[in-house]
């Protein structure tokens, strides 16, 4: 018998919480992404702030989250697919 321990995934606490006026652009590469950063979140979600999600999986996350100017998702999840948004030109 092999044993493996299982993978625990942690929020890393930021020295100041994240605010949405920080940056323009937000990219979430994973629900669990999504999932910690709104645990540290320090106020609403700006209209200003778009949001792009690598993944279907976290897109709906971001939806389940209530945040809205998400951009449509990506023709392939890699860098070519990412850069070729609009929000990227």
């Amino acid at each position: 018998m092999i044993e493996c321990p299982a993978l625990q995934i942690e929020t890393q606490v930021l020295p100041t919480s994240p605010s949405w006026h920080q940056q323009d652009v937000w990219v979430f590469v994973s629900r669990n992404a999504v999932l910690h950063f709104a645990k540290q979140l320090a106020c609403e979600q700006s209209h200003r702030a778009k949001l792009v999600a690598v993944g279907a999986a976290t897109a709906e996350a971001i939806a389940l989250e209530g945040w809205i100017n998400s951009q449509p998702l990506p023709s392939s999840y890699d860098s070519e697919g990412m850069l070729a948004l609009a929000v990227f030109k």
